[in-house]
């Protein structure tokens, strides 16, 4: 199973997404652990925080390899300058690019005259030592293991049955 994580997603695009057979990740899940269930969070010109949030969550619950961002350029947020990373700290962003734990690719902005796109990556993690984009298998103890931030799985797994 997959999810899909958007923090304004509507009800109709909600709809398409269960179409599509996907599950879909409640916005309210502000921990957005996702554990065993693959995820996109589509997540374009985001704040920092929320994509800090998102890597801090699953990389402290060893799930990163079934996160994919599509985002802000985390690249981008590791070269900042010092004065604004004091401003908007993202020390597990900065982690995972200096220790090569995420494939950033680049999206080129086709869709946009006015470059409103611009900076867009697709992210995907390594953890636990796997390659970034891996199989998304997971350990028995993973799937069952207690998590603070079960909730968002529990609703999206509800979800896909409803679909």
């Amino acid at each position: 199973m997959a999810a899909v994580f958007d923090p304004v997603l509507s009800d109709a695009d909600a709809a398409i997404v269960r179409a599509l057979g996907l599950a879909v990740l409640p916005a309210a899940d502000v921990c957005h652990e996702v554990g065993a269930l693959r995820t996109l969070f589509y997540m374009p010109h985001c704040d920092a925080p929320l994509y800090e949030a998102v890597v801090r969550a699953n990389g402290r619950r060893g799930s990163l390899r079934n996160v994919w961002v599509l985002g802000n350029s985390f690249g981008a947020y590791a070269e900042r300058s010092a004065e604004r990373r004091r401003a908007q700290p993202t020390p597990e962003i900065d982690a995972a690019v200096a220790e090569r734990r995420v494939r950033e690719a680049p999206i080129a902005d086709s869709l946009s005259p006015s470059g409103a796109f611009n900076n867009l990556s697709l992210h995907a993690f390594r953890d636990g030592g796997e390659a970034a984009g891996g199989d998304g298998g997971s350990s028995s103890g993973e799937r069952s293991g207690a998590r603070a931030c079960g909730a968002g799985r529990e609703a999206a797994a509800a979800d896909q049955h409803r679909a």
